[in-house]
């Protein structure tokens, strides 16, 4: 766990960290570090710049928001059971797919549950998702084009 302390605080275990924001960490006693919040942005823009390397231009950005969203259902079966590793191996290869396809198919997450992995992409049409996963070697069980999205507040009069 880390404490951000404000910028003029005096604290012998005070250190600054490369990729900060400035502020002085500290490590409680005890627990093993994680990264600070620099850290954790930086790692998540490297991750970003694998799978969604197009994302250096604002273009883009604004051109992942106009892209339909789609939601792909993969049946695999005991995928909830298998290792980091294997979970790792897998992303890596949807990320050079997704490298070669170019900026108009982008995977934002995925859901991995007992048998199943649901995936969420921005995609310029449902042609790109499919062809991902066969480049892939991923099953497509179902593609759908998300319409709208509804949460708590949808309810909210």
């Amino acid at each position: 766990m880390l404490l951000h302390l404000a910028a003029n605080a005096r604290h012998p275990d005070a250190r600054r960290r490369p990729h900060d924001s400035g502020l002085p960490v500290v490590s409680v006693h005890g627990l093993k570090p994680t990264f600070s919040a620099g850290q954790r942005d930086c790692a998540v823009k490297r991750s970003l710049k694998r799978c969604l390397p197009t994302l250096e231009s604002r273009s883009t950005l604004v051109k992942e928001i106009d892209m339909p969203k789609f939601v792909i259902e993969r049946s695999i079966p005991n995928i909830g059971g298998v290792s980091a590793a294997e979970l790792q191996a897998i992303s890596q290869k949807s990320c050079g797919v997704l490298r070669d396809l170019g900026s108009d198919v982008q995977w934002v997450h995925s859901y991995v549950t007992g048998d199943k992995i649901y995936c969420v992409y921005n995609a310029a049409s449902e042609a790109l998702v499919r062809e991902h996963a066969r480049r892939g070697g991923f099953p497509a069980d179902s593609v759908a084009r998300v319409v709208t999205t509804i949460d708590p507040v949808t309810a909210e009069v």
